[in-house]
């Protein structure tokens, strides 16, 4: 679930160290292997969601949930394979499932669709602009997959470095980001 590379940077002579506050600081590092303690929790959660699912989907499809438990068994299932084992009663697409909802609460057949998106943050938008225009560039040079990197991993970087700064929850501070790597 958390990928972890420290026998690699090991290998590289990278090593990390430090001090933390409680028995969890500092667990979840890629620098890092797992601790136990975070190994337990993220266990803990697997298996409470697990069981979660179990009793919603016994619930609604009118199951045992040791029935449930044994068709699913923590594996996906395709669409049709789904429907075989009683999981679900049909496929469709995301205009079937609109159709449905719109009979179901009566709307009848003329009825509008509006896709609601959350707006941008001034930053965020900003950072859409920055990237859109040097991802275009770039793949003019180098081909479509650093476009794709730039839009997605890259991005989602920057936000939550972002988020994380913009909260103010600690009043003035003053940061930097370094986009380089270390020789």
């Amino acid at each position: 679930m958390i990928p972890t590379f420290p026998q690699t940077l090991a290998k590289l002579g990278i090593y990390n160290d430090g001090v933390g506050t409680t028995s969890l600081a500092g667990s979840i590092r890629p620098e890092r292997s797992l601790t136990e303690d975070a190994k337990r929790i993220f266990q803990s959660a697997t298996e409470h969601g697990y069981e979660e699912f179990l009793q919603k989907v016994a619930t609604a499809r009118q199951m045992d949930k040791a029935q449930v438990d044994e068709v699913a068994r923590g594996r996906v299932w395709s669409g049709s394979q789904a429907i075989e084992r009683g999981l679900v009663d049909q496929s469709g697409s995301l205009a079937d499932a609109v159709d449905s909802a719109a009979r179901r609460a009566g709307l009848g057949e003329n009825y509008r669709v509006e896709y609601i998106e959350p707006r941008l943050t001034t930053v965020e938008q900003l950072l859409v602009n920055m990237t859109s225009q040097i991802s275009g560039w770039l793949d003019i040079q180098l081909g479509s997959p650093v476009q794709r990197w730039l839009s997605g991993t890259l991005m989602q970087n920057l936000l939550g470095d972002l988020s994380l700064i913009t909260r103010g929850e600690q009043g003035f501070a003053l940061y930097a980001h370094c986009l380089c790597s270390v020789d």
